[in-house]
């Protein structure tokens, strides 16, 4: 399936860092980090969540999905935000069941009111679903969170939206690979419900993942472009936006050039820089200083 649509273009913020939990340590032992996640479950709610987020941001993931868990308990079940989280956490330990569990109440509660959830809950909840063959199921929530929504908000770009590709699925025509492409893409393009020090790691690795699928995904080169370009990686940038500027149709070209627009002027701002610390290293070899 091809994806031919490219909306305004945006940036994207980058706060995430990504990294291996270290579960145990030699010789059976709990490690530090899990010992440290056993000593929080005693303590006060809000500080079970700051712990948790202490130990996100060194990538000890298992210890901190761990650690929700009992935050969970203690709010009987009913916090959305701590069971995106925890359907984020289980995502990236590569265990579905875990995530369809956590998420599976809040599509109960959503049955049941008129509540919408936000893009990334919903992609999470596909990938699992698409991992245990569900496929049916997928579509369900694939339409619920984009047919009557979708533009999207992207992080901390105040008004800036991204419109992503408007794709029908249906229940008696499975195409896993299209959907699981669309849903990398909106994961890389929203970021994670997660609090980490730097968020592009999380986002490249799901825009890839969104490519690998869907090389002609110019939506998704654009996004990389973006998250790119934030990074100050200018090259790898403009690699991107150029492949977005090749799949996109026609009549979506104008939609690009304020990202190329934006790459210029970072990259004569970078020369700029360059030029100044020659300059400065000359006058200094000159004064012998």
């Amino acid at each position: 399936m091809k994806i031919k649509h490219i909306s305004a273009v945006v940036s994207i913020s980058a706060v995430i860092t990504q990294s291996c939990f270290r579960p145990c340590s030699a010789k059976g032992q709990m490690s530090p980090e899990a010992r440290a996640a056993g000593q929080a479950a005693e303590a006060p709610i809000h500080q079970k969540q700051l712990h948790a987020e202490e130990l996100v941001a060194s990538g000890h993931y298992l210890e901190a999905a761990t650690l929700l868990e009992t935050v969970l308990i203690d709010h009987e079940g009913h916090d959305d935000i701590i069971r995106t989280s925890l359907g984020d956490l289980y995502t990236r330990l590569k265990r579905p069941d875990d995530v369809l569990r956590v998420l599976a109440p809040i599509w109960d509660r959503k049955n049941q009111s008129s509540t919408t959830q936000p893009p990334g809950t919903c992609m999470l909840y596909i990938l699992a679903l698409l991992d245990k063959h569900m496929w049916g199921e997928a579509v369900y929530i694939y339409k619920s969170a984009c047919s009557s929504n979708p533009v999207f908000s992207l992080p901390h770009r105040g008004a800036y939206q991204h419109g992503f590709p408007a794709v029908d699925f249906f229940a008696d025509s499975p195409q896993y690979r299209a959907m699981r492409s669309q849903a990398e893409l909106i994961l890389g393009a929203t970021g994670s419900s997660l609090e980490y020090r730097d968020e592009t790691p999380y986002l490249l690795k799901h825009l890839r993942e969104a490519v690998r699928l869907d090389p002609g995904c110019a939506d998704a080169h654009l996004a990389m472009g973006l998250v790119l370009l934030d990074s100050r990686r200018l090259v790898e940038a403009r690699s991107a936006l150029t492949k977005a500027r090749r799949y996109a149709p026609q009549e979506e070209l104008q939609n690009l050039d304020s990202a190329f627009g934006e790459l210029k002027a970072a990259e004569d701002l970078e020369k700029s820089r360059i030029t100044g610390e020659e300059i400065e290293k000359r006058l200094k070899s000159v004064s012998g200083g």
